[in-house]
């Protein structure tokens, strides 16, 4: 890039940066000798401070977290200067060192621009001009080295003009209180935030630490319940086996005593139920005897009955069976009759609309040829009118005296000796034609 350009004010001198990439820009600040003792260092953009160093630590303003840097192993050398990463427009302004060395305090203000772009513009544009120069007149005479220089001296402009386009340049501007103010309440902030954010992470790291000890601490409290859970219903299991076993043994004990007092009640039931059971046998028997016996008889008599009801329900069905066949005919042809009337009525409705639309269409048919006849006549009209005033105007230097021919003023007419001819009328001269007029004889 360019050459290392200085300024020079009070404590401070500055370096133009050469260093500047697409990405990155650093403003170079320097003390004039190095501090004896620990130094404070606060940079501010216009009145809001965006990097600030204290007791060894490092604290960066809201909104240039991840954008602003220090080297803290270079300022016991006394290099304060600044790096902006990802550098945009909005970064353009006035940027304020601020060194505080015991009681005494020193600020320098840079201004932070792209001021000579257009000058290195034109100056790339001029090359430019210079370079095609060449290169024409290289494929002109064939110098390829020629050329090849040209593209180079092109490329080189170009890459002078986009990387060096920041310029800095140290100005005396004066604060006003409340400028002044404003910046050490940012810087204030900017401390309170930085000492909030190590006091919200010293508790973070406490509490996480609390937390670490209470989870084993747990643990070991979780790990000696288990046990003692665990040796709990061992005994409770041994306990209640032994009390199972005196219950089995109990039960079994009074259970053995009516087990014999039991099974000979069930033997004198059981005997006594055989008992009834063969008396209700024999009843029964008697019983069903008796009932097939009655049933019998009863249902001689009503059989016939039933036969001669089923006979007349037969004749009364198949009577009312021809009944409905007849009146299902009936219907069927009434159907057929009322479908077939009212299909008769739309078929002759149909042809009398077809018969008029045939009626309209000759109407309509006989109309256009009258207006086709008519165009034509007007047409062969006007195509006349045009030929009578060609023949007139070929006619009017040759022809004169009694056997002249006169135009009228009304279109279409043409007078051979103030006599009047027919449109259709081949007007002759001595047997001549009216365009062989002015020919040889």
């Amino acid at each position: 890039m360019g050459a290392t350009s200085s300024n020079v004010q009070g404590d401070f001198y500055l370096y133009e940066a050469d260093q500047i990439t697409l990405y990155d820009v650093t403003i170079q600040c320097f003390l004039s000798r190095a501090p004896h003792r620990p130094i404070e260092l606060a940079w501010f953009k216009e009145t809001e401070c965006i990097c600030l160093y204290k007791n060894g630590q490092v604290i960066k303003g809201r909104g240039y977290e991840n954008r602003v840097s220090l080297l803290p192993e270079q300022l016991k050398r006394g290099n304060v200067s600044l790096t902006l990463q990802g550098f945009k427009n909005s970064d353009v302004g006035d940027y304020t060192c601020q060194v505080t060395d015991g009681g005494r305090t020193k600020q320098i203000t840079v201004r932070v621009g792209k001021e000579r772009l257009l000058y290195r513009i034109q100056n790339m544009a001029n090359n430019i001009i210079v370079g095609a120069l060449v290169m024409l007149l290289a494929v002109l005479i064939g110098a390829a080295a020629a050329m090849g220089a040209a593209v180079v001296i092109g490329a080189i402009v170009i890459a002078s003009a986009i990387l060096s386009n920041i310029t800095f340049m140290i100005i005396n501007r004066q604060w006003s209180p409340q400028e002044t103010q404003k910046m050490e309440s940012t810087a204030l902030f900017a401390e309170t935030q930085a000492s909030l954010n190590e006091r919200d992470k010293r508790i973070e790291d406490y509490c996480k630490h609390q937390l670490a000890i209470l989870k084993i601490e747990l643990q070991e409290e979780i790990k000696v319940l288990r046990e003692d859970f665990k040796h709990q219903q061992d005994t409770l299991a041994v306990k209640q086996q032994e009390e199972i076993k005196v219950l089995r043994e109990d039960f079994q004990h009074q259970l053995a005593i009516p087990k014999m007092e039991l099974q000979e009640e069930i033997k004198v039931l059981r005997k006594d139920f055989q008992h009834q059971l063969a008396t209700l046998n024999v009843k029964h028997q008697e019983d069903m005897k008796k009932l097939r016996e009655d049933s019998q008889h009863q249902l001689a008599i009503p059989k016939m009955e039933l036969k001669e009801e089923i006979k007349v329900l037969r004749k009364d069905f198949q009577h009312q069976l021809a009944t409905l066949n007849v009146k299902q005919q009936e219907e069927m042809k009434m159907l057929r009759e009322d479908f077939q009337h009212p299909l008769a009525i739309p078929k002759i409705e149909l042809q009398k609309e077809i018969k008029s639309l045939r009626e309209d269409f000759q109407h309509q048919l006989a109309t256009l040829k009258v207006k086709q006849q008519e165009e034509i006549k007007m047409l062969s009209e006007e195509r006349l009118n045009n030929n009578s005033l060609k023949i007139n105007r070929v006619l009017a230097p040759q022809c004169s005296g009694p056997n002249k021919i006169q135009s009228s003023n009304k279109p279409g007419t043409v007078y051979m000796n103030s006599v009047p001819l027919p449109p259709h009328f081949n007007i002759y001269t001595g047997g001549r034609k009216a365009g062989d007029f002015g020919g040889n004889s």
